[in-house]
C-alpha cells in the first residue's frame, strides 16, 4: 500500500434520546463522500435489482456444512477455475495518532430579538426530526434585506452544514433546507446531535438558537451500543461490509487508483486487491477461518465474485452463459458461499455455491422483481433481499420468513449470525432518513450512529457487534465512514 497520512482519533459522548442509553462516539476525522455504495463512478453496477433469467430452480435446504439435502437440477458447472496465486499482502501498520484541529466553534444561543416572531424548531426543542426545514419568521418590516447562506447558517458538532436558503417575502420567513453537498445532497441533519442556527443582517441581530435532533424511539427503539468510526488513512471513503466472530472486519476503501478491498484485524489494515482487477475490488464477508469473499471488476469490466483462501484468489462466476455479473456476498465456516447472479434477460437470482464448487440457483418466494442472497451462517441459514416490494428474508429450517420493519418502507437483510440475529437497512417515515436495524427474535432495534445522516448495518457476529456504513454532513467529518457498534 502507499504511505498514508496519520490517522487521528477524537472521543466525544452524546447523550442518547429519551428511553435509550448514553452513546459514546469515538471517531477518526477525515473528509469523505456521501454514500453511493452500489454504483461505481466508472459506471460498473455492483448491486441493485436488475437483469435476470426465468430458469430459477426451487431451492433445497442447505445444511450446516452447506451441502444440500436433496439438490434440485442446476446448470452443469464448468471445470473449477484454476486458482490465481497471489502473495499475501503485507499489513500496513497504523501510524501514530496525532492531534486534530479543534472543530469550528458554533455560536452560543442568544435571546430572541424583537424582530423575530418565531422559529422552527423552537429554541431548546428536542427529538427534532432529522428531515426538517429550519425557519425564522420575522415581524413585518424587520427581516434582513437579503437572506443567503452567508447570513443564515446551521452548524453541527463539527462545523457548518451545507444547505440551501430561501426567503418568502409574503410571510417574512427565512428557510434553511439541508443540502446540497458532496456528490449527493445530505438527506438529513445528523442523528441525536445538538445543532445551532444563526441568522444575521437585521436590527437586533445576529440571533442564534439551538435544538437537538432525534430519533427518539418513535418507530423502533435504539440499539444500545458504543460506536467507533473506522477510516482507512488517506482514503476518500471507507465502507465495512462484514465481521467474523474474532472481530476481524472487511470492506472497501477508495483512493485515486479506484476502489480496493481491505481487512482490518488487530489494529492493522491489509489491502485486498484481486490480481489484475480493473480498479475495483470489494471484500464483502469473512468467516472465522479468515476466508474472504467479494467481487472485482475484471479487465473487460465484468463484475466477478472471488474467494480468497490461504492467500490464493479464486474467481467465482455463476456457470450460465446468460449471466453477465456475479457477486459473492457471504461465506460460512464450511466454505459455502451465497450471492447474486445477474442475467441479461429477466431478473437477478440468488445462488448457493457448495464447498465442492457446485452452484445452485436460490430464489425466495414471490421474487418476480429479482432477489439475491446476502449472507449465510454456520447453520446454513440464509438472509437476502427480494426486489419489487422490497423486503428482506430469512431461510431457516427449510422455510422462508419475511423480514420487515413495521411502519416503514423498504427493508433489506444483509447479515446473519449463528443465532439468527439479523442486520440490514430500512427506510423510515419522511421524518427520518435510511437507517440500519438489528433484529433479535421478533424485536427490531434502530442503529443510531451519532451525527449520522444515513446508516446501513451490514453484518453482525455472535457477540452482537454490528458493522456497516454511515454518512455525515457537517464540517470536517462530512462524508462516508465505516462503523463498529459494540453492544453496551
Amino acid at each position: 500500500m502507499q504511505s498514508r497520512a496519520p490517522e487521528t482519533w477524537q472521543t466525544r459522548s452524546n447523550p442518547a434520546p429519551s428511553n435509550s442509553q448514553d452513546i459514546t462516539y469515538i471517531f477518526r476525522g477525515a473528509p469523505m463522500r456521501l454514500i453511493v455504495p452500489f454504483v461505481l463512478a466508472t459506471g460498473i453496477i455492483i448491486s441493485g435489482c436488475g437483469g435476470g433469467s426465468n430458469n430459477a430452480v426451487t431451492p433445497t435446504t442447505p445444511t450446516a456444512g452447506g451441502t444440500p439435502s436433496s439438490p434440485g437440477p442446476s446448470p452443469t458447472p464448468p471445470p473449477a477455475p484454476t486458482p490465481t496465486p497471489a502473495p499475501t499482502p503485507t499489513p500496513t501498520p497504523i501510524p501514530t495518532p496525532v492531534p486534530t484541529p479543534s472543530p469550528t466553534p458554533t455560536p452560543s444561543p442568544t435571546p430572541q430579538p424583537a424582530a423575530v416572531q418565531s422559529t422552527t424548531p423552537a429554541a431548546g426543542a428536542t427529538c427534532v426530526p432529522q428531515v426538517t426545514v429550519v425557519t425564522v419568521k420575522f415581524n413585518p418590516g424587520s427581516a434582513p434585506s437579503t437572506v443567503t447562506t452567508d447570513n443564515f447558517k446551521v452548524a453541527g458538532p463539527h462545523g457548518d452544514i451545507a444547505g440551501a436558503v430561501t426567503f418568502d417575502a409574503a410571510t417574512n420567513t427565512a428557510n434553511f433546507q439541508v443540502g446540497p453537498g458532496g456528490r449527493q445532497p445530505p438527506e438529513a441533519f445528523g442523528a441525536i446531535s445538538t445543532l445551532t442556527a444563526t441568522i444575521s443582517g437585521f436590527t437586533g441581530g445576529p440571533f442564534s438558537w439551538s435544538f437537538k435532533t432525534g430519533p427518539c424511539n418513535e418507530v423502533i427503539p435504539a440499539y444500545a451500543a458504543t460506536y467507533t468510526q473506522l477510516d482507512l488513512p488517506g482514503a476518500n471513503h471507507t465502507w465495512i461490509f462484514g465481521i467474523n466472530n474474532l472481530g476481524d472486519v472487511v470492506g472497501e476503501f477508495g483512493d485515486a487508483n479506484g476502489a480496493h478491498g481491505f481487512k482490518f484485524s488487530n489494529g492493522q489494515f491489509t489491502t485486498v486487491d484481486f490480481p489484475g482487477a480493473n480498479k475495483f475490488t470489494r471484500a464483502n464477508k469473512i468467516n472465522d477461518n479468515g476466508d474472504i469473499v467479494g467481487e472485482y471488476a475484471a479487465a473487460n469490466g465484468v463484475l466477478t465474485g472471488f474467494l480468497l483462501h490461504a492467500g490464493t484468489f479464486t474467481s467465482i462466476a455463476f456457470p450460465d452463459p446468460g449471466v453477465f455479473a456475479t457477486e459473492a456476498n457471504g461465506i460460512n465456516n464450511s466454505g459455502t458461499i451465497v450471492g447474486r447472479a445477474n442475467f441479461t434477460v429477466g431478473t437477478a437470482h440468488g445462488y448457493i455455491r457448495d464447498p465442492n464448487g457446485t452452484f445452485r440457483l436460490f430464489d425466495a418466494p414471490n421474487s418476480s422483481g429479482g432477489d439475491f442472497a446476502k449472507d449465510i451462517n454456520n447453520n446454513g441459514d440464509i438472509v437476502g433481499v427480494v426486489g419489487g416490494n422490497t423486503h428482506g428474508y430469512l431461510f431457516s429450517g427449510g422455510g422462508f420468513s419475511n423480514i420487515v420493519v413495521g411502519n416503514s418502507g423498504d427493508t433489506e437483510a444483509y447479515g446473519v449470525n449463528d443465532t439468527d440475529q439479523i442486520t440490514g437497512l430500512w427506510t423510515a417515515t419522511t421524518s427520518k432518513p435510511v437507517s440500519g436495524f438489528f433484529k433479535s427474535g421478533s424485536s427490531f432495534f434502530d442503529i443510531v450512529v451519532p451525527d449520522s445522516t444515513n446508516v446501513q448495518a451490514q453484518d453482525t457476529n455472535n457477540n452482537g457487534v454490528v458493522v456497516g456504513i454511515f454518512s455525515t454532513a457537517d464540517g470536517t467529518t462530512a462524508g462516508d465512514h465505516g462503523f463498529i457498534g459494540k453492544p453496551q
